[in-house]
C-alpha cells in the first residue's frame, strides 16, 4: 500500500510538472498535452527501466517511483527559475470531445470486462503480455521479460503495482485491463489533437470529432479487442511524432524543448514495435533537415560550420535511441537464435482485410497528397506518406514470395489507417472551404453512410437470405469490415473470442493459493487437464507458473493439477482422477493436490 501510494504521488507530480512546463509563449491546446504526457511518461519510465536494468540496478516500482520524484523536484526548480508556467486555452468542444470519448471508452470497458465473462479478448497474445509484466515485477528487470518490445509490459507492471491493494494476486489482470483502456482513450485523444492543431473553424470541427471516432473505433478499438497492446501503442508514438515535428516545423517549439520530446519517443517506439522503426526513423531525419534548411538556409548547412551543425542535430536526436534498439532488439532480445528479423516468418491471429477498409477515405487521402507535393506543404505525416508506402510495397512483395508472414504485413494497416484517415480529414477540411466541394463532400458521405446503415442493419445480407434472386451479391459491409468485425467481437460472439468465467479465474485463484500454502517454487509443476490450449496460457499468466500445455494425464512430478470438467481428457480419466484430493471445485472445475 505504502510503495503504491509514492509511486502514485511521485507519477502525479512528474506529470503535472512536465505539463505545465513552460514550451512556448503560445497558448496550447490543454487536451493536447494530456496524452502527449501520458505517452512521455511511459516513454520515460521505459527509457529509465532499461538502463537500470543494463546496469542491474533494480528496475521496480520503488527506483522508478524516486527517479519520478526527482525529475519532478528538478522540472520544479526549473519551472520555478523561468518564473511561469505552460498557459493553456480550454475550448468547449475539446472537453466535449475528452469526456464523450472517456464515457464510450468505458462503455466498451463495461460490455468487455464487466458485463459476463471477466477475460474475453479475440487471441491469447494477452497472456504472455501478462505474464511478462508479472515476470518483470518478480525479477525487477526488463530483461527478464522480452526486452526487445517492453515498452508495453513495464508500465503495465508498474500499473499493476499500483493498483495491487485493489486488484491483488490473481485479479492483477484487471489492472492490465484496465491499462489497456486508457491506452485506447489516449488513441483517439491524441490522433484529435494532431488534427485539432490544423483546423480551426467550427464546422470543421465537427468533422474533426466524426473523424477522430471513425479512427479509434476502427484498428485502433480491434488493437484493443486483441489485446495487442505494444501495437496500439506503437502508432500513438507515431502521432506523437507528427505534434512534435509539427511544432518544429512552425517553429513553435525550440529545437531543445523538442529534441527531449523526440529522444525518447524514438526509443519508446523502437521498443513497442521495432517492424516500424525504419520508415518512421527516415521520416523523422527528413523533418529534422527540412528544419535546419528552413532555418540556416541551404548554402549555409552546406559549408563546414552547416555541415557539423547539420550532423550534430542528427546525432543528438538519433544516437541514443539509435544504440539503445539495437541493443534491446538485436543483442540482448536474441532468443535461442530468434532475433527480430527471422521472426517475421510466424504467423498468428490478426485482423486481415487488404485494402477495403481504406476505400471510403482513399479519394481524399490522394487529393491531400497531391495538394501537398503542388503547394510543397510538408509535415511529419505527408513526409512519412510516401517512404511508408515504398516501405509497404516492399513486404507486400515478400509476403507475395512468401518470406514474411501475413501476420506481420498486415499490422502495416495499423499505420496505413491513421496515415489514410489523417491526410483524408485535412483534405476534408481544406475542400469544405469553398460552397461547391462542400456540397459534394456532404453528399460523398451521404452516400456512405446509406451503404453503412445498410451493412448495420443487416438489410444487404436479409434480402439475400430471403431470395438469392433479389440481391445476388451483398456487399455493403465489405468497406466497413472493420467496424463489422469489432461490432461481432463486443458482442462476445463464441466464434469470435476467447473468453474465459469466473469459475476459470477462482480455480486459478485456487491453485495460486495452494501453491503459495504448500511452500511450491516457480519450477514446481502445475499442471492444467483441459482440451483448450488457451486454457493453459492463461494459467500460467494468472498463477505466475511457466510450464508448456501437456497433453494426457500429469507425471510424477506434477504438484497442483487443475482439471477442467468438460474436457474430453477429463472424461476418459473420470476414475483416476475422481479419486484425488479435490482442493476446491466449481462449474468450471477443481484442484487437486497430487499424493
Amino acid at each position: 500500500m505504502i510503495t503504491s501510494s509514492i509511486y502514485a504521488i511521485s507519477s502525479a507530480s512528474l506529470l503535472l510538472t512536465m505539463y505545465f512546463y513552460p514550451k512556448t509563449s503560445e497558448k496550447q491546446n490543454y487536451l493536447l498535452w494530456i496524452p502527449v504526457c501520458l505517452l512521455l511518461f511511459d516513454c520515460w519510465i521505459c527509457l529509465v527501466g532499461g538502463i537500470f536494468s543494463l546496469i542491474h540496478v533494480p528496475a521496480d516500482i520503488t527506483t522508478i517511483s524516486l527517479v519520478n520524484l526527482a525529475t519532478a523536484i528538478l522540472l520544479f526548480w526549473r519551472i520555478k527559475k523561468i518564473g511561469q508556467i505552460q498557459k493553456f486555452e480550454f475550448k468547449r468542444i475539446d472537453i466535449v470531445f475528452a469526456l464523450g470519448l472517456a464515457i464510450l471508452i468505458i462503455g466498451i470497458g463495461f460490455i468487455r470486462f464487466f458485463h459476463g465473462d471477466p477475460i474475453v479478448f479475440s487471441t491469447i497474445d494477452p497472456a504472455p503480455h501478462l505474464k511478462a509484466s508479472k515476470l518483470i515485477l518478480e525479477t525487477k528487470s526488463v530483461l527478464s521479460s522480452f526486452p526487445n518490445m517492453y515498452f508495453a509490459e513495464f508500465p503495465n507492471a508498474l500499473f499493476m503495482q499500483l493498483l495491487d491493494p485493489v486488484f491483488h494476486g490473481t485479479l492483477s489482470f484487471r489492472a492490465f485491463e484496465i491499462k489497456d483502456l486508457v491506452n485506447l482513450w489516449i488513441a483517439g485523444a491524441i490522433f484529435y489533437s494532431a488534427l485539432r492543431m490544423y483546423i480551426r473553424n467550427t464546422f470543421s470541427i465537427l468533422l474533426l470529432i466524426v473523424f477522430s471516432l471513425l479512427y479509434v473505433f476502427g484498428y485502433p478499438l480491434n488493437n484493443q479487442l486483441f489485446g495487442f497492446f505494444y501495437l496500439g501503442l506503437s502508432i500513438s508514438l507515431i502521432i506523437l511524432l507528427q505534434i512534435c515535428l509539427k511544432f518544429l516545423l512552425d517553429g513553435t517549439l525550440s529545437l531543445k524543448i523538442c529534441t527531449f520530446i523526440l529522444i525518447p519517443t524514438l526509443f519508446g517506439l523502437g521498443i513497442a514495435y521495432t517492424f516500424f522503426v525504419p520508415p518512421v526513423f527516415i521520416a523523422t531525419f527528413v523533418c529534422i533537415a527540412l528544419y535546419l534548411i528552413r532555418k540556416y538556409r541551404m548554402k549555409t548547412l552546406l559549408s563546414g560550420k552547416g555541415i557539423l551543425r547539420f550532423g550534430a542535430t542528427q546525432l543528438t536526436v538519433f544516437v541514443v535511441p539509435t544504440i539503445l534498439i539495437v541493443l534491446f532488439t538485436m543483442v540482448i532480445g536474441r532468443v535461442d537464435g530468434i532475433t527480430v528479423g527471422s521472426s517475421l516468418t510466424n504467423e498468428g491471429a490478426l485482423y486481415r482485410n487488404l485494402f477495403m477498409d481504406f476505400l471510403p477515405y482513399l479519394p481524399f487521402a490522394l487529393f491531400m497528397v497531391c495538394h501537398s507535393i503542388r503547394n510543397r506543404v510538408f509535415d511529419f505525416t505527408r513526409i512519412l506518406t510516401p517512404i511508408f508506402f515504398i516501405y509497404t510495397i516492399y513486404f507486400f512483395i515478400q509476403m507475395y514470395l512468401g518470406n514474411i508472414s501475413t501476420y506481420y504485413y498486415y499490422k502495416l494497416n495499423f499505420v496505413i489507417w491513421f496515415i489514410v484517415i489523417f491526410l483524408a480529414a485535412l483534405a476534408v477540411d481544406k475542400l469544405i472551404e469553398t460552397a461547391g466541394t462542400r456540397n459534394f463532400i456532404l453528399c460523398y458521405f451521404a452516400v456512405w453512410a446509406v451503404v453503412g446503415f445498410l451493412a448495420v442493419s443487416e438489410i444487404d445480407t436479409k434480402l439475400n437470405e430471403k431470395n438469392g434472386l433479389m440481391n445476388p451479391n451483398p456487399g455493403a459491409d465489405d468497406s466497413f469490415m472493420i467496424y463489422w468485425t469489432n461490432f461481432f467481437y463486443l458482442r462476445h460472439d463464441d466464434n469470435n473470442v476467447i473468453d474465459f468465467d469466473w469459475d476459470y479465474v477462482d480455480v486459478c485463484a485456487a491453485a495460486a493459493e495452494a501453491k503459495q500454502s504448500e511452500g511450491f517454487t516457480c519450477g514446481d509443476n502445475i499442471v492444467i487437464i483441459s482440451d483448450r490450449w488457451e486454457d493453459a496460457l492463461w494459467v500460467k499468466a494468472l498463477v505466475d507458473e511457466p510450464l508448456d500445455y501437456k497433453e494426457g494425464l500429469p507425471n510424477d512430478d506434477a504438484k497442483i493439477w487443475i482439471v477442467n470438467k468438460a474436457s474430453q481428457l477429463y472424461l476418459k480419466n473420470k476414475e483416476l482422477i475422481d479419486g484425488q484430493k479435490k482442493l476446491y471445485e466449481n462449474n468450471y472445475g477443481f484442484v487437486i493436490l497430487a499424493p
